[in-house]
């Protein structure tokens, strides 16, 4: 499994979609509990597009019952 990294993302096939602005200036401005798979999928991908316009909406992701989800 290849680990998300600016790196990875520069090296992108064609056709995929990287981050449409500047990661370093990415700001935490909401605590999430429980990142699980529906955040990832659904909740994660709606923050993402408001990062493109404002990079106050990163996200910290809190998880109570297991390391390995943080991880993700």
């Amino acid at each position: 499994m290849t680990r998300l990294s600016q790196a990875a993302l520069t090296a992108l096939p064609e056709g995929i979609a990287a981050p449409r602005y500047d990661r370093s200036t990415v700001t935490n401005g909401v605590v999430h509990f429980g990142p699980g798979a529906f955040h990832r999928a659904h909740q994660a991908a709606a923050f993402d597009t408001l990062l493109a316009h404002d990079p106050r909406w990163g996200l910290t992701g809190i998880s109570l019952n297991s390391r390995g989800v943080a991880d993700s």
